[in-house]
C-alpha cells in the first residue's frame, strides 16, 4: 500500500472517530461523579428505571414458585421506585413486586435523565469482572463426576370437600359470599394409595 493510501486512510478513520468521542463527552458535560440526580423533585438512583405511583391500594407481595406471598397492602397515592420488571409484574426491589395493572400508574425517566445517573455513578453501571480461571497445571487432575441423585419420593395431592361457607375476601369487601362450596387442597409427600 501506498504511503499516501495510508495517510489519507488514517486520516479518515480520525475524522470518523472524533465525533464518537466529543458525543460521549459532551453527553456527561456538567455531570460530576455522585452527583445526585433529580427527577420531579425525586431523586433518581443507580438501577433505578421507574417508578409507580399507587391508584388504588394493592398488594405487594414476593413469588415463591407458582405462588404469590403477600408481603402488605400497598395504599392509594404512595410512590415507589422501580427496579426490575417481569412480564406482568413490577419490582420494587428486595424481590418484591407488584401486579402491573390499572391499579397502579407506572412511569419512566427520559433517556437524558438515564444518561445523567450513569454519568453520575459510572462505577454502579461498569460490568461485573469475568470471573478468572486459574491457570491450567500440567497434572491436570480429572473431576470426579457428581454421584447420581436418589429419586425423589413422588408428591401426591388430595382435593377435600368442606361444605358450603360463608367466606370474606379484601378484595371484594364488603361483600361476603354466602353458602359458597369450599374445598381445601391437601399436598402430602408419597405414593398414592
Amino acid at each position: 500500500m501506498s504511503s499516501l493510501k495510508l495517510w489519507t486512510l488514517l486520516q479518515v478513520c480520525f475524522i470518523l472517530l472524533i465525533p464518537i468521542r466529543a458525543s460521549a463527552e459532551e453527553s456527561c458535560s456538567g455531570i460530576k461523579k455522585g452527583q445526585k440526580i433529580w427527577w420531579d423533585g425525586v431523586e433518581l438512583k443507580p438501577g433505578q428505571i421507574g417508578r409507580l405511583t399507587v391508584a388504588r391500594d394493592t398488594y405487594l407481595y414476593k413469588p415463591e414458585g407458582e405462588f404469590k406471598v403477600t408481603a402488605r397492602v400497598l395504599k392509594a397515592g404512595e410512590k415507589y421506585r422501580i427496579y426490575a420488571f417481569k412480564p406482568g409484574m413490577l419490582s420494587v426491589g428486595d424481590g418484591l413486586y407488584v401486579d402491573r395493572d390499572a391499579k397502579v400508574k407506572y412511569e419512566t425517566p427520559s433517556k437524558g435523565k438515564l444518561s445523567n445517573l450513569k454519568c453520575a455513578n459510572p462505577d454502579w453501571y461498569k460490568p461485573a469482572p469475568s470471573p478468572v480461571k486459574p491457570p491450567n497445571d500440567e497434572t491436570e487432575e480429572e473431576t470426579p463426576s457428581p454421584k447420581p441423585q436418589e429419586p425423589a419420593e413422588p408428591m401426591t395431592w388430595k382435593l377435600e370437600y368442606k361444605g358450603k361457607q360463608n367466606v370474606t375476601d379484601r378484595e371484594l369487601a364488603p361483600y361476603d359470599l354466602k353458602n359458597l362450596n369450599t374445598y381445601e387442597l391437601k399436598f402430602e409427600t408419597g405414593y398414592p394409595q
